[in-house]
């Protein structure tokens, strides 16, 4: 059985109203923590947001089933896992901010795209915008020390 893929970006618009809504998430706080540029916040909402109406697409044609969304979320944690652990290791880096502006490049934007319900995805945005919803739920972090010190903050 052929699975639905994921659409080409510029057949998703984003709503500018939504995008200004979503400045106040999570993920794009996380970005901030990183001094990453406006453009670049800028691209990830984007991402985000054609991530999250694709998802409901998805569910709703109902040939991506809950447990292929564990495994496609846990398959980006995994990649981040290792990703981070490859940068926090290298010295050679040691401001925290741009230590976590190369782990959210690295992970983010090196041409990556996941496997969803045992096929190869295609289009950017889409594995980017699962590693914001991750961002978003505090599942990834770019900071090297978000754990550590900003998480618990977030959650009083």
């Amino acid at each position: 059985m052929r699975r639905t893929k994921e659409r080409a970006a510029n057949l998703i618009p984003v709503d500018p109203t939504q995008k200004e809504e979503a400045r106040s998430r999570t993920f794009v706080r996380q970005l901030i923590l990183v001094a990453a540029e406006d453009p670049d916040i800028d691209h990830a909402l984007i991402c985000y947001l054609r991530f999250a109406t694709e998802r409901i697409r998805l569910a709703e044609v109902g040939d991506v089933t809950e447990l292929d969304w564990i495994a496609f979320f846990s398959d980006l944690e995994e990649r981040w896992r290792r990703v981070a652990r490859v940068h926090t290791s290298d010295r050679s880096i040691s401001d925290e901010e741009a230590l976590g502006r190369t782990i959210l490049r690295k992970t983010v934007d090196d041409g990556f795209c996941a496997h969803l319900a045992g096929q190869q995805t295609t289009a950017e945005y889409f594995t980017s915008g699962g590693y914001h919803r991750l961002a978003d739920d505090e599942r990834v972090w770019w900071h090297p020390s978000y754990s550590d010190k900003v998480k618990p903050q977030t959650r009083s």
